[in-house]
């Protein structure tokens, strides 16, 4: 392992990586019931360059604590914004199906079986960065930011956020804007 490199990351000079646990309070960060018996994944994404010039990359997650009724919710949402991408998935493939004829009439050095493979391969990705967009965005971000470097979380529910804040008095403070980031 390279001496610049701790954890698969350099973060600098001091060569260490932010390693911090926190202290979640015993309730759900939706709707604060007292009885979170289920969790949430919120990942985080670090980023850093190499000594060779190259990137880096570390996934960096936390278990947000949700009681069944919102983590039932919360599968209900990224359910639903899954179906969304597939059918904008289906409406892209439909599409260059329709016009695919089209194309391959101009290039005919393209076979039509490399053509269907693409089409529907092209559906595949749009269906899958849609619903993974709306996910992140919508389901993930509105409950929790976990800002790895900065070794903090910001909560959607601000009472849930003030609960935290009390039992890890050690992590730096932080508001949500009116952006909600």
């Amino acid at each position: 392992m390279h001496p610049n490199f701790f954890c698969g990351v350099s973060y600098g000079p001091c060569n260490r990586c932010l390693v911090i646990q926190f202290k979640m309070p015993p309730c759900c960060s939706c709707c604060l019931a007292d009885e979170a018996t289920q969790s949430w994944r919120i990942e985080s994404e670090t980023t850093a360059v190499g000594d060779n010039g190259k990137n880096i990359s570390r996934f960096n997650w936390v278990h947000v604590p949700l009681c069944s009724k919102c983590h039932r919710h919360l599968w209900l949402q990224c359910w639903l914004f899954a179906l969304v991408g597939i059918v904008l998935g289906a409406v892209a493939t439909g599409m260059m199906l329709h016009y695919g004829p089209q194309l391959l009439a101009n290039y005919r050095v393209l076979s039509p079986r490399f053509m269907a493979v693409m089409t529907i391969g092209s559906g595949g990705i749009i269906a899958w960065g849609v619903g993974y967009t709306l996910r992140k965005g919508l389901v993930d971000g509105a409950l929790a930011i976990y800002q790895h470097k900065e070794g903090r979380i910001v909560f959607g529910n601000q009472r849930f956020q003030e609960l935290f804040d009390e039992a890890n008095p050690y992590v730096r403070k932080t508001r949500r804007s009116s952006l909600g980031i």
